[in-house]
Protein backbone atom coordinates (compact mmCIF):
# COMPACT_ATOMS: atom_id res chain seq x y z
CA UNK A 1 0.00 0.00 0.00
CA UNK A 2 1.60 3.42 -1.08
CA UNK A 3 1.84 6.44 1.09
CA UNK A 4 0.60 9.49 0.20
CA UNK A 5 3.51 11.71 -0.48
CA UNK A 6 1.49 14.58 2.00
CA UNK A 7 1.30 12.14 4.21
CA UNK A 8 4.42 12.38 6.05
CA UNK A 9 4.56 15.67 6.33
CA UNK A 10 1.53 16.20 7.53
CA UNK A 11 2.43 13.94 10.52
CA UNK A 12 5.45 15.79 10.86
CA UNK A 13 3.68 19.39 11.73
CA UNK A 14 0.63 17.26 14.05
CA UNK A 15 3.66 15.66 16.37
CA UNK A 16 5.17 19.55 16.05
CA UNK A 17 1.74 20.43 16.97
CA UNK A 18 2.08 18.28 19.96
CA UNK A 19 5.01 19.15 21.14
CA UNK A 20 4.33 22.90 21.03
CA UNK A 21 1.26 22.21 23.18
CA UNK A 22 3.04 20.06 26.16
CA UNK A 23 5.91 22.79 25.91
CA UNK A 24 3.34 25.22 26.81
CA UNK A 25 1.74 23.60 29.29
CA UNK A 26 4.84 22.30 31.05
CA UNK A 27 5.70 26.24 30.81
CA UNK A 28 2.44 27.31 32.80
CA UNK A 29 3.28 24.89 35.22
CA UNK A 30 6.37 26.17 35.75
CA UNK A 31 5.34 29.06 36.22
CA UNK A 32 3.04 28.47 38.42
CA UNK A 33 5.40 27.33 40.97
CA UNK A 34 8.55 28.74 40.48
CA UNK A 35 9.58 31.55 42.60
CA UNK A 36 10.72 34.63 40.84
CA UNK A 37 14.42 36.35 41.37
CA UNK A 38 14.72 38.33 45.08
CA UNK A 39 15.32 41.58 43.36
CA UNK A 40 12.09 41.14 40.79
CA UNK A 41 9.35 39.74 43.61
CA UNK A 42 7.33 42.58 45.17
CA UNK A 43 7.64 43.81 48.87
CA UNK A 44 5.17 43.36 50.82
CA UNK A 45 4.72 45.69 54.38
CA UNK A 46 4.89 43.68 57.42
CA UNK A 47 2.27 43.34 60.01
CA UNK A 48 4.37 45.12 62.71
CA UNK A 49 4.46 48.63 60.08
CA UNK A 50 0.61 49.15 60.90
CA UNK A 51 1.56 51.06 64.28
CA UNK A 52 2.96 53.36 62.56
CA UNK A 53 0.51 56.26 61.41
CA UNK A 54 1.06 58.07 57.85
CA UNK A 55 3.70 55.23 56.41
CA UNK A 56 3.70 53.85 53.28
CA UNK A 57 3.02 50.25 53.42
CA UNK A 58 5.10 49.08 50.77
CA UNK A 59 7.14 49.28 47.83
CA UNK A 60 7.04 47.26 44.44
CA UNK A 61 11.16 46.64 43.17
CA UNK A 62 12.28 46.20 39.45
CA UNK A 63 14.67 44.55 37.79
CA UNK A 64 16.87 47.66 37.45
CA UNK A 65 16.29 48.46 41.13
CA UNK A 66 19.15 46.09 43.61
CA UNK A 67 17.97 44.62 46.13
CA UNK A 68 19.87 46.32 48.67
CA UNK A 69 19.00 49.49 47.47
CA UNK A 70 15.44 48.18 47.70
CA UNK A 71 16.41 47.45 51.77
CA UNK A 72 17.04 51.04 51.72
CA UNK A 73 14.02 52.68 51.14
CA UNK A 74 12.61 50.33 53.14
CA UNK A 75 14.42 51.47 56.16
CA UNK A 76 13.83 55.28 55.15
CA UNK A 77 10.29 54.41 54.95
CA UNK A 78 10.14 52.56 58.51
CA UNK A 79 12.15 54.84 60.32
CA UNK A 80 11.08 58.81 59.23
CA UNK A 81 7.81 60.47 59.19
CA UNK A 82 6.95 63.70 59.01
CA UNK A 83 3.97 65.98 60.04
CA UNK A 84 2.69 68.49 63.08
CA UNK A 85 4.86 69.83 65.54
CA UNK A 86 5.03 68.57 69.21
CA UNK A 87 6.86 68.44 72.24
CA UNK A 88 8.71 65.07 71.26
CA UNK A 89 10.09 65.97 67.77
CA UNK A 90 13.59 66.37 66.98
CA UNK A 91 15.38 69.85 65.16
CA UNK A 92 12.81 71.24 62.09
CA UNK A 93 9.71 69.27 63.63
CA UNK A 94 11.27 65.97 61.96
CA UNK A 95 10.08 62.60 63.70
CA UNK A 96 13.01 60.77 64.65
CA UNK A 97 11.99 57.16 65.07
CA UNK A 98 14.20 54.77 67.09
CA UNK A 99 13.53 51.40 68.57
CA UNK A 100 16.06 50.97 70.65
CA UNK A 101 15.26 51.23 74.35
CA UNK A 102 19.12 52.64 75.27
CA UNK A 103 18.34 55.29 73.15
CA UNK A 104 14.77 55.81 73.95
CA UNK A 105 16.20 56.50 77.49
CA UNK A 106 19.26 58.31 76.82
CA UNK A 107 17.06 60.92 74.86
CA UNK A 108 14.29 61.12 77.01
CA UNK A 109 16.33 61.61 80.51
CA UNK A 110 18.06 64.28 78.26
CA UNK A 111 14.88 66.32 77.47
CA UNK A 112 14.01 66.15 81.11
CA UNK A 113 17.51 67.45 82.65
CA UNK A 114 17.72 70.18 79.87
CA UNK A 115 13.74 70.90 81.07
CA UNK A 116 12.89 70.48 77.20
CA UNK A 117 9.81 68.54 78.90
CA UNK A 118 8.95 71.23 81.49
CA UNK A 119 8.44 70.60 85.10
CA UNK A 120 5.12 69.07 85.92
CA UNK A 121 4.08 68.11 82.40
CA UNK A 122 2.44 64.95 81.98
CA UNK A 123 4.02 62.09 80.01
CA UNK A 124 1.59 60.34 77.36
CA UNK A 125 3.10 56.83 76.37
CA UNK A 126 0.65 56.32 73.26
CA UNK A 127 2.55 59.59 72.26
CA UNK A 128 5.82 58.57 73.17
CA UNK A 129 4.88 55.26 71.39
CA UNK A 130 4.04 56.87 68.34
CA UNK A 131 7.32 59.44 67.87
CA UNK A 132 9.72 56.40 69.20
CA UNK A 133 8.07 53.77 66.92
CA UNK A 134 8.40 51.60 69.55
CA UNK A 135 5.68 49.22 71.50
CA UNK A 136 3.87 51.02 74.81
CA UNK A 137 5.61 48.39 77.18
CA UNK A 138 8.75 49.91 76.11
CA UNK A 139 7.71 52.86 76.80
CA UNK A 140 6.28 52.42 79.86
CA UNK A 141 9.69 50.40 81.16
CA UNK A 142 11.79 53.55 80.58
CA UNK A 143 9.76 55.87 82.30
CA UNK A 144 9.75 53.24 85.14
CA UNK A 145 13.01 53.42 85.03
CA UNK A 146 12.99 57.60 84.88
CA UNK A 147 11.32 57.32 87.88
CA UNK A 148 13.92 55.48 89.85
CA UNK A 149 16.68 58.10 88.77
CA UNK A 150 14.12 60.46 89.99
CA UNK A 151 13.37 62.47 86.72
CA UNK A 152 9.59 61.26 86.59
CA UNK A 153 6.94 60.88 89.13
CA UNK A 154 4.37 57.82 88.98
CA UNK A 155 0.82 57.51 91.01
CA UNK A 156 -1.62 54.60 90.01
CA UNK A 157 -4.40 55.41 88.03
CA UNK A 158 -2.65 58.51 86.88
CA UNK A 159 0.17 57.80 85.20
CA UNK A 160 3.65 59.91 84.64
CA UNK A 161 4.45 63.38 85.22
CA UNK A 162 7.63 64.95 84.77
CA UNK A 163 9.00 66.11 88.29
CA UNK A 164 8.29 69.37 89.74
CA UNK A 165 11.22 71.63 90.61
CA UNK A 166 10.74 73.46 93.65
CA UNK A 167 13.60 75.02 96.00
CA UNK A 168 13.29 73.18 98.72
CA UNK A 169 14.38 69.78 96.35
CA UNK A 170 16.88 71.49 94.78
CA UNK A 171 18.50 72.72 98.27
CA UNK A 172 18.11 69.18 98.95
CA UNK A 173 19.90 67.72 95.87
CA UNK A 174 21.96 70.35 96.19
CA UNK A 175 23.63 69.40 99.37
CA UNK A 176 23.60 65.74 99.09
CA UNK A 177 25.82 66.55 95.70
CA UNK A 178 28.33 68.49 97.67
CA UNK A 179 28.31 66.01 100.12
CA UNK A 180 28.64 63.05 96.92
CA UNK A 181 31.34 64.58 94.80
CA UNK A 182 33.41 66.02 97.76
CA UNK A 183 34.19 62.54 98.94
CA UNK A 184 34.11 61.32 95.33
CA UNK A 185 37.00 64.21 94.78
CA UNK A 186 38.93 62.89 98.08
CA UNK A 187 39.24 59.47 97.12
CA UNK A 188 40.19 60.22 93.52
CA UNK A 189 43.43 62.53 94.44
CA UNK A 190 44.40 59.50 96.59
CA UNK A 191 44.13 56.54 93.57
CA UNK A 192 43.73 58.66 90.68
CA UNK A 193 46.87 58.36 88.75
CA UNK A 194 48.38 60.54 85.50
CA UNK A 195 45.62 59.08 83.55
CA UNK A 196 42.94 60.44 85.56
CA UNK A 197 44.98 63.50 85.71
CA UNK A 198 45.12 63.71 81.60
CA UNK A 199 41.26 63.09 81.43
CA UNK A 200 40.22 65.51 84.05
CA UNK A 201 42.32 68.29 82.08
CA UNK A 202 41.04 67.27 78.75
CA UNK A 203 36.94 67.07 80.11
CA UNK A 204 38.27 70.73 81.27
CA UNK A 205 39.33 72.04 78.38
CA UNK A 206 36.34 70.95 76.40
CA UNK A 207 33.92 72.39 79.43
CA UNK A 208 35.86 75.88 79.52
CA UNK A 209 35.47 76.43 75.95
CA UNK A 210 32.01 75.60 75.46
CA UNK A 211 31.28 78.11 78.75
CA UNK A 212 33.11 80.83 77.15
CA UNK A 213 31.25 80.23 73.94
CA UNK A 214 28.18 80.79 75.76
CA UNK A 215 28.69 83.79 77.63
CA UNK A 216 29.44 85.72 74.34
CA UNK A 217 26.36 84.17 73.04
CA UNK A 218 22.85 85.82 73.11
CA UNK A 219 21.13 82.64 73.42
CA UNK A 220 21.43 79.67 75.60
CA UNK A 221 19.34 77.62 74.29
CA UNK A 222 21.60 76.09 71.18
CA UNK A 223 24.16 75.11 73.44
CA UNK A 224 22.51 74.02 76.60
CA UNK A 225 22.21 70.63 75.85
CA UNK A 226 26.08 70.64 74.85
CA UNK A 227 26.92 72.23 78.09
CA UNK A 228 25.01 70.02 80.06
CA UNK A 229 26.48 66.87 79.18
CA UNK A 230 30.44 68.92 78.73
CA UNK A 231 29.65 69.72 82.77
CA UNK A 232 28.73 66.21 83.83
CA UNK A 233 31.72 64.32 81.79
CA UNK A 234 34.11 67.18 83.97
CA UNK A 235 32.30 66.63 87.06
CA UNK A 236 32.31 62.65 86.75
CA UNK A 237 36.25 62.55 85.96
CA UNK A 238 36.90 64.32 88.78
CA UNK A 239 34.84 61.56 90.71
CA UNK A 240 36.16 58.86 88.56
CA UNK A 241 39.21 56.89 90.57
CA UNK A 242 37.19 57.02 93.51
CA UNK A 243 37.06 52.99 93.60
CA UNK A 244 33.68 52.96 94.62
CA UNK A 245 30.83 51.64 91.80
CA UNK A 246 27.94 52.42 94.21
CA UNK A 247 28.76 56.40 94.77
CA UNK A 248 29.55 56.70 91.11
CA UNK A 249 25.84 55.61 90.35
CA UNK A 250 24.44 57.84 92.54
CA UNK A 251 26.17 60.40 91.97
CA UNK A 252 25.10 60.10 88.55
CA UNK A 253 21.12 60.18 89.45
CA UNK A 254 21.81 62.68 91.66
CA UNK A 255 23.74 65.06 89.21
CA UNK A 256 20.71 63.87 86.56
CA UNK A 257 18.30 65.53 89.28
CA UNK A 258 19.97 68.09 89.84
CA UNK A 259 20.04 69.90 86.41
CA UNK A 260 16.71 69.07 86.03
CA UNK A 261 15.80 71.62 89.07
CA UNK A 262 18.36 74.14 88.32
CA UNK A 263 17.08 74.64 84.67
CA UNK A 264 13.83 74.20 85.50
CA UNK A 265 13.68 77.09 88.20
CA UNK A 266 16.27 79.53 86.37
CA UNK A 267 16.23 79.19 82.54
CA UNK A 268 18.05 82.93 82.20
CA UNK A 269 21.67 82.90 83.56
CA UNK A 270 23.20 85.60 81.60
CA UNK A 271 26.25 86.12 80.68
CA UNK A 272 27.68 86.80 84.28
CA UNK A 273 26.90 83.58 85.90
CA UNK A 274 28.61 81.89 83.12
CA UNK A 275 31.98 84.04 83.81
CA UNK A 276 31.69 83.06 87.29
CA UNK A 277 31.29 79.36 87.17
CA UNK A 278 34.47 79.38 84.48
CA UNK A 279 36.62 80.46 87.26
CA UNK A 280 34.78 77.81 89.41
CA UNK A 281 35.43 74.98 87.82
CA UNK A 282 39.29 76.23 87.45
CA UNK A 283 39.72 76.63 90.97
CA UNK A 284 38.27 72.78 91.21
CA UNK A 285 40.85 71.51 88.76
CA UNK A 286 43.48 73.50 90.22
CA UNK A 287 42.98 71.65 93.87
CA UNK A 288 42.19 68.33 92.21
CA UNK A 289 45.91 68.47 90.06
CA UNK A 290 47.48 69.63 93.31
CA UNK A 291 46.01 67.01 95.49
CA UNK A 292 45.06 69.38 97.87
CA UNK A 293 41.87 67.61 99.25
CA UNK A 294 40.56 70.72 101.67
CA UNK A 295 41.20 73.12 99.26
CA UNK A 296 39.07 70.88 96.64
CA UNK A 297 36.13 70.49 98.94
CA UNK A 298 35.72 73.99 98.96
CA UNK A 299 35.93 74.77 95.58
CA UNK A 300 33.14 72.17 95.32
CA UNK A 301 30.98 73.86 97.47
CA UNK A 302 31.74 77.37 96.35
CA UNK A 303 30.56 76.36 93.09
CA UNK A 304 27.51 75.01 94.31
CA UNK A 305 26.46 77.47 97.19
CA UNK A 306 24.39 79.61 94.97
CA UNK A 307 21.71 76.59 94.32
CA UNK A 308 21.20 75.95 98.40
Amino acid sequence: MGLDPQGGRLCQRRRASQQGRRTERAGDISRKFHRSPPNQRPFAAPTSWRRFPGKVRGSVTTPSQPANQNLKIRKILKFSCTGKFSPYRGAGGRRCMRVETPEIFADLQRKLMTAELRPGEKLKPSELQGFYGCSANTVRDVLLRLSKVGLVEFEMQRGFRVRPATPDRRHDVTRFRILLEQEGARLSMLNGGVGWEARLAAAHHKLSHIESQIARADDLGPYLGLWSDAELEFHETLISSCGSPILRETYGDIYAQFRQQMVGLERDFGSNYFQSIIGEHQAVLNAALARDVEACRAAIHDHLKRNL
